[in-house]
């Protein structure tokens, strides 16, 4: 039961990578996440165009996943949620169910495979001393997550809520 709630997952993932406008903002957010944990920054000007970026790639997704124009979503009927009335508690609780599952793993997943030897053996200049290792483990991770997990959930869970077809 709980697996055929994971399928929002799979289709989320499906249109994230096959359009290229939806994950390519993700190499942009990525990059700034990584240059605010070196640069010890927490800016507000780099907070607020992570999330104007996300913004973006979020109406690009919904954009992708109508086949719509961008100029089509201005109009109410691209955000009416499809088959909103069969929409159940149930559907919602099972879809949530399966979307913390997925993402709770994937988030495990990142935490325990970004550890400190990883990213000796791949961020430059750490071995050497130049870099902060718990500054670039917080930086592969963050640059994964954004890459990743973060647009894919959000993805999805427009998916579960039926904002997406």
């Amino acid at each position: 039961m709980l697996l055929a709630n994971i399928a929002p997952v799979r289709w989320a993932y499906a249109l994230y990578f096959t359009h290229w406008r939806v994950w390519v903002l993700s190499i942009a957010v990525a990059a700034l996440r990584v240059d605010q944990v070196v640069r010890s920054s927490q800016g507000v000007a780099g907070e607020v165009l992570v999330e104007a970026l996300r913004i973006v790639q979020i109406v690009l997704a919904i954009a992708a996943s109508k086949s719509l124009p961008l100029s089509a979503l201005a109009s109410g009927a691209a955000w009416k949620p499809r088959d909103a009335a069969s929409l159940s508690a149930r559907d919602v609780v099972l879809g949530l169910l399966g979307y913390a599952v997925v993402f709770g793993g994937l988030n495990l997943a990142l935490y325990t495979l970004v550890q400190q030897d990883v990213v000796l053996s791949v961020v430059p200049g750490v071995a050497e001393g130049h870099v902060d290792p718990i500054q670039a483990r917080t930086a592969v991770t963050l640059a994964v997550k954004n890459l990743i997990v973060i647009p894919v959930s959000v993805i999805t869970l427009f998916r579960v809520l039926r904002l997406l077809p």
